[in-house]
């Protein structure tokens, strides 16, 4: 793992203090560990009791004790298009700094590869949980599935779920919990937080969360130092790219080059039964092009007509699951509506939820 500070040295000398500080990595770093092993400290300056010309003898706990630590966020992006494997780490913090002033950034060596992992076993509906780990993991855990045993009950002032957890697949280390998610939505087990991030979970979904072996590669910690401006005014620095001169070739490709407009996409639509729907899209359209993420219902009366509601012939208080999935042979997206089960009436909200588990 090679983990390298890409703010100028300008930068770092005159620090915006509502810049944000950037860091690549050639290889992915577990989420968790952005805010477990990073750290921005607020320290006196060069003259001062801390010697900061060697950065990688500082101890951590002490610097800790007797310095202010700043609250940070992280955000990580993945730079194909740049160099394969490349991660981009902003780090931003959530208050401005002070103007003036001397920051640590550390580095701590045990950052690690990517070790916690969350899978859905058996999936009846979006809902998710995340995982983050709050110290050093039990090494003799390795997986830990958690079955939901009940629907979400949803109560004025309580969402209650009762799940089962089960330990490195052994049964004799199931264990029943109740939780409330409006009061508490998390579950700390052998320094694992789980938290349940959805409203609503339905029975017998099961999640799994594989823990592998803590892989560090940093060979030494390592710190940076951040002088940060004396200005409020100055702004964050931006990249800007190089301006380049145009040829009288490229003006001319620029127009012999036919316009191409924007068309509307074509698209056929087939009823294969009574309840489902194939849209057959062009083969220039790929699945990974569709954001499905974003689909949206628009829930309306019956044939527009309420009439039909008052003559019986329409119930508008029932519920639906609309289904949407991908047929890679087709080049088509599924669409299936159902009605909802009894069973699951109380938990669904809304007149229409959509599942895409199965896309």
């Amino acid at each position: 793992m090679n983990i390298v500070l890409i703010n100028t040295e300008k930068e770092l000398k005159s620090f915006p203090i509502t810049q944000s500080i950037k860091l690549k990595s050639d290889t992915n770093i577990e989420d968790n560990d952005l805010q477990n092993t990073i750290h921005l400290f607020e320290v006196t300056r060069k003259d001062s009791l801390v010697n900061l010309g060697n950065p990688f003898n500082y101890n951590l706990s002490l610097i800790k004790r007797d310095f202010d630590k700043v609250d940070l966020a992280f955000s990580k992006i993945l730079e194909p298009d740049v160099v394969p494997d490349s991660y981009l780490i902003n780090i931003t913090p959530k208050q401005p700094l002070d103007l003036l002033s001397t920051y640590l950034l550390y580095i701590d060596k045990n950052i690690s590869k990517p070790y916690l992992e969350v899978g859905k076993l058996v999936s009846k509906s979006l809902s998710t949980v995340t995982v983050k780990s709050l110290d050093d993991i039990d090494t003799d855990i390795s997986n830990i599935e958690i079955k939901i045993l009940e629907t979400t009950r949803l109560l004025k002032n309580q969402s209650l779920v009762k799940i089962e957890t089960v330990v490195n697949y052994q049964p004799i280390s199931a264990k029943q919990i109740s939780l409330d998610l409006k009061k508490d939505n998390k579950l700390v087990f052998k320094n694992i937080e789980i938290c349940f991030e959805s409203p609503v979970y339905i029975k017998d979904e099961t999640f799994n969360i594989v823990v592998n072996r803590r892989e560090t590669a940093l060979q030494d910690s390592l710190s940076y130092l951040i002088d940060t401006c004396g200005n409020s005014d100055i702004l964050p620095m931006e990249v800007e790219e190089a301006s380049t001169k145009v040829s009288n070739q490229a003006i001319l490709d620029f127009y012999n080059t036919p316009i191409s407009p924007n068309l509307p996409i074509t698209y056929t639509l087939e009823y294969l039964s009574l309840n489902t729907i194939l849209i057959s899209l062009p083969d220039t359209i790929t699945k990974e092009q569709i954001d499905i993420e974003n689909i949206t219902v628009v829930n309306k009366y019956a044939f527009n007509n309420y009439l039909l509601n008052n003559l019986k012939l329409f119930d508008d208080s029932l519920k639906y699951i609309l289904k949407v999935t991908w047929d890679d042979f087709e080049n088509a997206i599924i669409i299936d509506l159902f009605y909802t089960p009894e069973e699951l009436l109380e938990a669904q909200v809304d007149t229409m939820f959509i599942d895409l588990s199965g896309w």
